[in-house]
């Protein structure tokens, strides 16, 4: 199970994810034409109540905000809808690029939680790279390592597979069963004493040969 990221660094970017839309939205007077989707998906899907116009508003604006954020840094933009652009912000800088991934990210629900974490990770990283030796901290590092690299190097594969296979749940139940950590689980795993048909089981009988009976 992956854990949501967690790290004070990256306050940056949850202080000011509010602010993103700012600078998308059109100026005053100007005619968010691209919200007029919401009215022609709820005229043609045959089912109009299961469309909330104010989730579908929230989800274009993430979108046209990784769109230009991007596209800002791409053209080294001084500003955005008469406003600076948010790669040039004091706080920010080419960090700007990273926003736009997890911006992305966002938009693709838990199905993204690898690619969210690891940018998380490279976020802190190089958030930390910009400050001096004494601010260095354990448990900095250890999110680091936790995030940067390890997710999608050792946790995805390993999901990418179990998926795969349609069996996912039951996989992942017999796995926690025998690996699992009591204090993490809650419960201790019985599926060997008791003689279980389980996929580790299964799997073990597969490979064994007698002398290994």
């Amino acid at each position: 199970m992956l854990v949501p990221f967690q790290h004070k660094e990256i306050s940056i970017f949850d202080d000011n994810f509010s602010e993103y839309p700012i600078h998308t939205l059109p100026e005053p007077g100007g005619k968010p034409v691209c919200f007029r989707l919401i009215d022609i998906i709820r005229d043609l899907t045959k089912h109009p109540d299961k469309y909330n116009s104010k989730d579908a508003s929230t989800w274009l604006k993430k979108l046209q905000c990784f769109l230009v954020l991007s596209d800002d840094i791409m053209d080294n933009s001084i500003t955005r809808r008469s406003q600076t652009c948010w790669h040039r912000l004091d706080n920010v800088g080419l960090i700007a690029f990273n926003d736009s991934i997890m911006v992305e990210i966002v938009l693709f629900g838990f199905n993204a939680s690898v690619p969210f974490l690891t940018t998380c990770g490279q976020s802190l990283d190089t958030l930390n790279s910009n400050k001096g030796v004494s601010t260095f901290a354990t448990d900095t590092y250890k999110t680091i390592v936790a995030n940067k690299t390890s997710h999608y190097t050792f946790f995805l594969p390993t999901a990418a597979a179990i998926f795969a296979s349609n069996q996912s749940d039951c996989y992942q139940d017999d796995f926690v069963d025998c690996f699992g950590k009591r204090e993490v689980t809650g419960k201790l795993g019985t599926d060997i004493q008791y003689n279980k048909c389980s996929w580790l089981a299964v799997v073990c009988t597969q490979r064994a040969n007698d002398s290994n009976n």
